[in-house]
């Protein structure tokens, strides 16, 4: 894995989908409760195995699956709080992801949310849509493929 750093942002490149669930464990020891992470990415990018590589590093056993057709799946972690992970895909806009409370998830104090797919409901995920800065704390995380095995991952803290 090899990591360069730019303004706001960081990009790491990962040579396998083993290399994409290790860096998305570690990440996963930086999140808090509170704090939403929003995955974009093509379909096959490794949206799903980057959100395995975050539920393992949150001490989550249980596999972790696609939420395409449940909308959001549900994990305890071992210190009580939640792991939310969310998928937007099906979902054409915001109002219909209100229709399903996925802003209970996203603002969730007692819990990581995982969002994929999350250009359908961008503007909710903007701060003023959580009443406060302080009370959401956003990660953005774009995964790319470079090539077969090879992805690009940029993690950024919008400000």
């Amino acid at each position: 894995m090899t990591t360069e750093h730019q303004e706001n942002k960081q990009i790491f490149t990962t040579n396998s989908p083993a290399e994409t669930t290790a860096f998305a464990n570690r990440m996963a020891g930086f999140l808090e409760s509170g704090m939403t992470v929003a995955l974009y990415g093509e379909l096959g990018t490794g949206k799903t195995q980057f959100a395995r590589g975050v539920a393992e590093g949150l001490g989550i056993t249980e596999p972790i699956t696609s939420p395409t057709f449940n909308i959001v799946q549900e994990y305890q972690r071992p210190d009580g709080d939640w792991l939310y992970h969310l998928d937007m895909y099906r979902i054409p806009d915001v109002d219909d992801a209100l229709n399903f409370d996925v802003d209970e998830y996203i603002f969730n104090q007692h819990a990581v949310t995982l969002i994929e797919w999350p250009e359908h409901i961008e503007t909710l995920l903007k701060p003023a849509a959580a009443g406060s800065t302080e009370s959401h704390q956003l990660i953005v995380v774009y995964l790319a493929h470079t090539s077969e095995e090879q992805r690009t991952i940029t993690v950024e803290r919008p400000q």
